[in-house]
């Protein structure tokens, strides 16, 4: 699933989410999400919100 895909899924479910595209380094990219403005890694994002949601359904 392409990120602007699931980006816009995303936002259905959470509509204060942003995700950010970003490269690090040499590395490669990653996704940065915002939380209400609070900044954070696309896995800790899932950490806290995804598997929450999927408890509650």
């Amino acid at each position: 699933m392409s990120i602007q895909l699931w980006s816009k899924n995303l936002k259905k479910h959470y509509p204060n989410v942003n995700v950010e595209k970003v490269t690090v380094g040499e590395r490669g990219k990653g996704y940065i999400v915002y939380v209400d403005g609070e900044r954070m890694a696309l896995n800790h994002f899932f950490r806290r919100f995804y598997r929450h949601r999927l408890d509650k359904e």
